[in-house]
């Protein structure tokens, strides 16, 4: 259900938060799982499918400058009865916080953190090329036998990637790229030059 996005730590913050809210609300209002499941794909298909292409709608929404009363009246008035009626108050919702330039990294949270709740654990491969169908298959039936759980996978493919593998399992990145092998390198060197400096700054004072 879920879809790979850009993996951004303050987003990923926020939207966990609304993330939560809209299925707290959900659950309360619709207590079954198959409902539950059913506006977590209205909500996410909202956001890939229609706000996605709609950033003149979604700048609308996000604006200070439009009153609240003004943006829920445009969702009724572009939505109408098309959506449930928990999905159209939590956009509401969204838009009184001022946060409708994030409904799609939302959207991705809220359908993440229902698998999560439901058994399935979404996993995130991102490789420099595409992967082989083999390669794929292990690394999928490796994490499913090591985590326990169900995994549905999404793949991304960043050319800027030095080789290697960048696997990320719900909000944990496990880097396996040359590049993230590089960094950790250079941090381990940085690291190890500013003991050097406070080893010096230490004698220096103990001197004086």
């Amino acid at each position: 259900m879920s879809a790979s996005t850009t993996f951004d730590p303050q987003v990923q913050q926020i939207s966990t938060v609304y993330a939560r809210g809209f299925l707290q609300a959900a659950n309360q209002e619709l207590r079954e799982q198959a409902a539950v499941a059913a506006v977590v794909e209205e909500l996410e298909q909202l956001a890939t499918m229609v706000f996605a292409t709609q950033p003149a709608l979604v700048e609308r929404l996000s604006s200070s400058r439009a009153s609240l009363a003004d943006k829920v009246g445009l969702l009724r008035k572009v939505l109408g009865t098309r959506v449930s009626a928990v999905v159209l108050r939590f956009l509401g919702v969204v838009c009184q916080h001022g946060r409708f330039d994030l409904i799609r990294p939302i959207a991705a949270r809220a359908a993440e953190l229902f698998d999560e709740s439901t058994g399935v654990v979404p996993v995130t491969i991102i490789s420099a090329v595409e992967l082989p169908t083999d390669v794929e298959s292990r690394v999928t039936e490796n994490l499913s036998r090591a985590l326990g759980k169900k995994i549905e996978l999404s793949k991304t493919v960043d050319p800027k990637l030095l080789g290697g593998l960048q696997v990320r399992v719900a909000d944990t990145v496990f880097d396996g790229s040359v590049q993230g092998r590089l960094e950790r390198v250079r941090r381990k060197a940085f690291e190890r030059a500013a003991e050097r400096i406070r080893a010096e700054f230490d004698r220096f004072v103990s001197v004086q």
